[in-house]
């Protein structure tokens, strides 16, 4: 992380690696005299924000950090509304986070679709209910590889809005079961389904990209980035201070503080 000689980003960092190394009481991030920590203390002042992060940096290097999955699904809704206007589930512009390697779509070209990568959905051709899922068609184009020319792919809608990291065991198995179901009522039970090149089973799952778990921003590196700090039952750990580690540096060069109260910082 290249950030300059007076960034807040970095000392905070510096003192949270100290702290996990030899826990010893809670952590208070310093945002005074730094430019680059901004402490949000209301809705407004975050959707301001947020909105001007998507105007000076774009989409593209703008990041929400949150902690549990549920949270990232209300916080994409309202971004969604709010930021862009979108009112149907997926939209003509929406940018999608893959949440499972995929290795059907883009085999050809990327090699496989990994979990994490982000993408654009530049058209949607048309959305079906099948084997007691929800399918969209669409025409993508990865925002990781720029040099591969967009391609038309399915995206299994379900886990847009679930509230688990991606589709869990007894969903796959269920999706399977109607594919099989259907497969032998078509042929008589003759052939073998081969499963690993069926279209739908391999959709692939996604979730928006605007809002996401600190675990799935890992890796990642945005130039604004807004942290929400989570719900502490048990008071401040080791568990939370790597996670805020991670959460904070993801950011280039500005961060957001949101949920944060006055014992949580140092301001003078």
């Amino acid at each position: 992380v290249r950030q300059g000689r007076k960034s807040g980003i970095l000392y905070n960092a510096t003192r949270l690696r100290k702290r996990i190394e030899t826990f010893k009481d809670n952590f208070r991030i310093r945002i005074d005299p730094f430019k680059d920590i901004v402490l949000l203390e209301n809705a407004s002042e975050v959707q301001d924000a947020l909105l001007e992060a998507y105007e000076e940096s774009g989409v593209e290097e703008t990041c929400f950090i949150v902690r549990a999955n549920k949270r990232a699904v209300e916080y994409n809704q309202q971004i969604r509304q709010v930021a862009f206007d979108y009112d149907a589930p997926l939209c003509v512009g929406d940018q999608l986070m893959v949440v499972k390697n995929n290795y059907l779509w883009a085999a050809d070209t990327a090699g496989f679709i990994a979990n994490g990568d982000t993408l654009e959905v530049l058209e949607i051709q048309s959305v079906e209910v099948l084997y007691g899922a929800t399918f969209a068609h669409v025409l993508i184009r990865l925002l990781d590889y720029p040099h591969i020319e967009p391609f038309e792919t399915i995206l299994l809608m379900d886990t847009l809005t679930s509230p688990n990291p991606s589709q869990n065991y007894e969903e796959q198995n269920e999706l399977y079961r109607a594919i099989l179901q259907e497969y032998n009522k078509q042929t008589g039970f003759i052939a073998p389904l081969n499963i690993r090149t069926h279209p739908y089973y391999n959709a692939l799952q996604v979730k928006y990209a605007y809002a996401v778990t600190c675990h799935k921003s890992q890796g990642g590196q945005w130039e604004k980035v807004f942290v929400e700090k989570p719900f502490l039952p048990e008071g401040q750990s080791v568990a939370y201070f790597r996670w805020l580690y991670t959460a904070i540096t993801r950011a280039k060069k500005k961060l957001y503080l949101i949920n944060f109260a006055a014992e949580d910082i140092i301001s003078n």
